[in-house]
């Protein structure tokens, strides 16, 4: 989800959202399907990097990968995991 909320607020016209669970491993028949309908519509395939890597290498050129990165506070993130740290082990001491 938040790979389509990144494409839509960096303005990508999305034709088609198509999302798999985490892990999947994807048949020829399911990225063949998706070719296809980029190629009845006239638009480009886009799916993360961490997703890239699973696809054959011989349809990997139909596709386009992008790079997600996070930025976030850190000083707010190391405050929060100190804070989850504490508690569990006050839970489990």
């Amino acid at each position: 989800e938040n790979f389509f909320n990144m494409l839509e607020k960096n303005r990508v016209n999305i034709i088609k959202k198509i999302s798999f669970s985490d892990h999947h491993r994807y048949s020829r028949k399911e990225i063949l399907k998706i070719l296809t309908l980029s190629e009845e519509n006239s638009a480009k395939v886009l799916t993360t990097k961490k997703d890239y890597v699973k696809i054959p290498k011989e349809l990997k050129k139909y596709i386009f990968a992008i790079d997600l990165v996070i930025d976030f506070d850190k000083k707010n993130f190391f405050n929060y995991l100190n804070k989850v740290l504490k508690e569990n082990e006050k839970k489990y001491s």
